[in-house]
């Protein structure tokens, strides 16, 4: 493994992963019951269908999932409450992997600041840009106006890539 390459990385997880992301949270269920507010008998009963729409980020849910090549590591996710604070859930660390940095990276990544943007308005992007905010890639209709495509923005958070670095290899060590 290079010097450069991280431990493990944490990405979004996305549409097309329902049947991991079922995976890993019965998994969680089935290891650590007490430590959430649902039981595995009741997610294990869920359709596929329910699954894939968990998987699907919206401006009000997303999932993100530590992995290593494709195993997944770990799990959270951030719900938009009704007084629109953000509330972390299912947050989860195969045992195998905690206390090495799995669970800080994803509390900080889903506890990062993003906002919304209509897709078509340049302006309105610039200002989040001068102030550090970056283009996700992510794109979807914005409520409550379905036909307006918003893009997100997320804040560059210098103390998340310094805890990025530490998860790096140093040289001559695997």
């Amino acid at each position: 493994m290079g010097q450069d390459q991280p431990i493990f990385r944490v990405r979004p997880v996305v549409a097309s992963e329902g049947a991991e992301l079922r995976a890993i949270r019965l998994h969680s269920l089935e290891g650590s019951p007490a430590a959430f507010g649902c039981a595995w008998a009741t997610e294990i009963a869920y359709p596929d269908r329910v699954w894939r729409e968990r998987a699907v980020p919206t401006p009000d849910r997303r999932m993100w999932s530590a992995r290593r090549a494709k195993q997944w590591l770990g799990l959270v996710g951030a719900v938009r409450e009704a007084d629109a604070r953000i509330q972390l859930v299912s947050r989860w660390v195969d045992p195998a992997w905690r206390r090495q940095g799995v669970a800080g990276t994803l509390i900080a990544t889903g506890a990062e600041l993003h906002l919304w943007v209509n897709a078509d308005n340049l302006t309105a992007r610039h200002c989040p840009k001068r102030e550090g905010f970056h283009l996700t890639g992510v794109r979807l209709p914005l409520p409550p106006n379905a036909a307006v495509d918003g893009v997100e923005m997320r804040l560059a958070d210098p103390a998340a890539d310094a805890r990025n670095d530490r998860l790096r290899p140093r040289a001559g060590r695997t």
